[in-house]
Order: C-alpha cells, then sequence, then structure tokens
C-alpha cells in the first residue's frame, strides 16, 4: 500500500477523517499507509516551504473537525462509549480518563497477616537444599 503524495489523496483522507473516520482508516481507505500519512504530517511541520506544509496544516483542521464531529454525539448522548473511545484515541492528552489516583491520609489495614516463620524456615532450608546456600562465598 504505497501511494505517491498528491493532492486527490490528501484531499480523500482530510474529507474522510474530518467526517468522523478514524486516521488509520481514512488513510487506508486513500491506498495509504498510516505511517507514510505521519511521515507526510511530520515533515509538512518541519519545514513550513515543503510541499507538505499545507497537508499538515489540513490535517490539524481535519483533527479539530473529527473532534467536533464526536463532541457533538456525546452532547446528544451522554452513554455514546463509541464516541468517548474515538475521541480518547484523537486526542488522549484531553479525553482519556485519567488513570492516576491521588490519595490522602493513612492507608487503612483490615487485617494484619501473620507469617508462619517455622512453615518459612522450612521452605528457605529446603531451598537451599535444592539451589545451594546463595550466601556462601
Amino acid at each position: 500500500m504505497s501511494r505517491k503524495f498528491c493532492k486527490k489523496i490528501c484531499d480523500e483522507i482530510i474529507v474522510n477523517y474530518s467526517n468522523g473516520m478514524p486516521l488509520k482508516y481514512a488513510c487506508e481507505l486513500a491506498g495509504v499507509h498510516p505511517t507514510t500519512v505521519t511521515k507526510w504530517k511530520k515533515k509538512g511541520e518541519e519545514d513550513e516551504n515543503s510541499k507538505f506544509h499545507q497537508f499538515y496544516l489540513d490535517m490539524k483542521k481535519a483533527k479539530a473537525n473529527y473532534i467536533i464531529y464526536h463532541l457533538n454525539f456525546l452532547n446528544k448522548s451522554k452513554s455514546d462509549s463509541t464516541h468517548k473511545y474515538l475521541l480518547s484515541i484523537a486526542d488522549p492528552e484531553y479525553f482519556s480518563p485519567s488513570s492516576k489516583i491521588e490519595h490522602s491520609g493513612d492507608v487503612k489495614v483490615k487485617e494484619n497477616i501473620e507469617i508462619d516463620t517455622k512453615l518459612l524456615n522450612e521452605i528457605i532450608a529446603d531451598k537451599k537444599r535444592q539451589y545451594g546456600d546463595i550466601t556462601d562465598n
């Protein structure tokens, strides 16, 4: 799946992405591998004079349109997990649920764990017999 950079292909990717299609599928539908599109965008971002620069700018707008598309669905239905998921992929910094857990105060343990020292010593002695005493030098 390798196609050359041209306006027709770029427009197809941009229109489909803007209309809510995940970028991976917008690329594949246009016959371009997603990593190729990523390279095109990177080249356009890095060099304002390159043929890729307008594509980079158009893809930024397309991403904003993609987000608006899915936000509109979420505004109509708060329980729509598909659009929440697609937004979390498009812009994880803003739309992914935080996995960070914060805690203040003491942590209370309901049960104390009692260790059977006799059993533990038997296990250690058995392992020493089996593998040798690693503390011996």
